[in-house]
C-alpha cells in the first residue's frame, strides 16, 4: 500500500512537472525556430549582400545564435530587433503588430494633408510623409488622395505663371506610389527610376515606370489606377527642395523628379536612406519586420550606394523656400 501511494504521488508530481515544463519547451522551440527562420530570410534578402561575403554572414549568424535560448516572446522580439540593428543598414526595423494598424490609414480616407498654393505666380506644393497599408492594392494606390492632389494642381495651374516649388524637406517617406502618381503632371519621361538588389550575390534590377495609369516593373504591369492621370503638362521651371529630413521613398520621389525636364533639385543632402524595404513576415504569426533589400537607382540607373541624394544647388536651411522662389524668378531651367 505504501509503495502504491508513493507511485501515485510520483505520477502526480511528474504529471504536474510535464504540464508545466512541456509548454515551456514547446514555446522555446517555436520561438527559436522562428528566430532562425528570420535569420535565414535576412541573409537571403538583405541589402548587405552588396558588400558582405560568406564569411561575413557566418560571423553575423554566429553572433545572433549566441542569443539563444529564447523562452519568451518579449525576448524573441528583442533578439529580432538586435539582429536587424546589427545589419547597420539604418532602415530595417521590427514591427510587432500583425496588421500594422498603428502605422496605417484606411484606403478610402485621404492620407496626410498636403498643401498646394500660389504665391506671386509660383505654385508651391508641400508633400508630407505618406503612410498607408502595404498589403492592399487600394491602399497602396490611395486613388482618392491622388485625385485630390491632381484636382488642386489643375485648379491653380492657370495662376502659376513663373514656375513651381515641390517641397519634400519634411517628407520622411512612406508609400511612394501615391506620391509619384500625384506628380505625373510634371512627367515628360515615364521612367521614374528603380531598385537594385543583390540576393546571394546575384544582382537584380527593377525599373519602375508610370504612364499616368499603370505602374510597371520592368515593363510588366504592377499596379493600375481606375482612371488615367495627366502627364507632361508642365513647361515651367520646377525646383524640388530636399534636406536632411527627406528620407526613404521621398528620396525616390526626388530622384524620379530629377529625371524630368525643367526640374532641378535644390536644398541640402537628403537623410541617406535611399533604399527599398520589404515587409517580411515572422513565422507562427509573430508579426512582421521591415527589411532593407535594395538600393534606389540614380539617374544613370546605377545603385545609389552612397545612399544620400545630393541637390544640384545648395540652399541655406533657414531660407530654402525664399531661395527656391528666387531660382524660379530667375527662370532657372535644367
Amino acid at each position: 500500500m505504501k509503495f502504491i501511494k508513493i507511485s501515485l504521488i510520483s505520477v502526480f508530481v511528474c504529471s504536474i512537472f510535464a504540464g508545466i515544463f512541456y509548454p515551456i519547451v514547446s514555446n522555446k522551440n517555436k520561438l527559436e525556430s522562428a528566430f532562425k527562420k528570420a535569420l535565414f530570410d535576412i541573409q537571403q534578402n538583405s541589402i548587405k549582400n552588396f558588400e558582405w561575403k560568406e564569411a561575413d554572414w557566418q560571423n553575423y549568424q554566429n553572433n545572433q545564435i549566441k542569443r539563444l535560448p529564447i523562452f519568451t516572446k518579449e525576448y524573441f522580439y528583442n533578439c529580432v530587433e538586435n539582429a536587424l540593428k546589427d545589419l547597420h543598414d539604418n532602415h530595417s526595423v521590427l514591427i510587432k503588430k500583425h496588421k500594422l494598424k498603428n502605422l496605417t490609414i484606411k484606403s478610402n480616407v485621404p492620407a496626410e494633408r498636403f498643401s498646394i498654393k500660389v504665391e506671386g505666380g509660383i505654385g508651391v506644393i508641400n508633400f508630407p510623409t505618406l503612410i498607408t497599408e502595404v498589403d492592399q492594392q487600394g491602399a497602396i494606390l490611395s486613388e482618392d488622395w491622388v485625385i485630390e492632389v491632381h484636382k488642386e494642381i489643375e485648379r491653380i495651374a492657370s495662376q502659376v505663371t513663373k514656375g513651381w516649388i515641390i517641397d519634400l524637406t519634411q517628407n520622411s517617406g512612406g508609400n511612394m506610389f501615391p506620391m509619384l502618381a500625384a506628380l505625373s503632371y510634371f512627367y515628360n519621361e515615364p521612367n521614374l527610376g528603380g531598385f537594385s538588389s543583390c540576393i546571394k550575390n546575384k544582382l537584380e534590377e527593377t525599373l519602375v515606370s508610370f504612364d499616368g495609369e499603370s505602374f510597371k516593373f520592368n515593363n510588366e504591369p504592377a499596379f493600375t489606377y481606375k482612371i488615367k492621370f495627366k502627364t507632361n503638362q508642365n513647361k515651367l521651371p520646377v525646383i524640388v527642395l530636399i534636406g536632411k529630413n527627406t528620407a526613404s521613398s521621398a528620396e525616390f520621389v526626388a530622384l524620379a523628379l530629377k529625371r524630368q525636364k525643367h526640374i532641378t533639385l535644390a536644398g541640402q543632402e537628403s537623410q541617406g536612406v535611399a533604399t527599398g524595404n520589404e515587409v517580411m513576415p515572422l513565422p507562427h504569426d509573430l508579426g512582421n519586420y521591415m527589411l532593407t533589400g535594395a538600393y534606389f537607382l540614380d539617374t544613370n540607373n546605377q545603385p545609389l550606394l552612397e545612399e544620400k541624394v545630393s541637390p544640384a544647388i545648395t540652399l541655406d536651411n533657414e531660407n530654402m523656400i525664399s531661395g527656391a522662389k528666387q531660382l524660379v524668378q530667375e527662370g532657372y531651367l535644367r
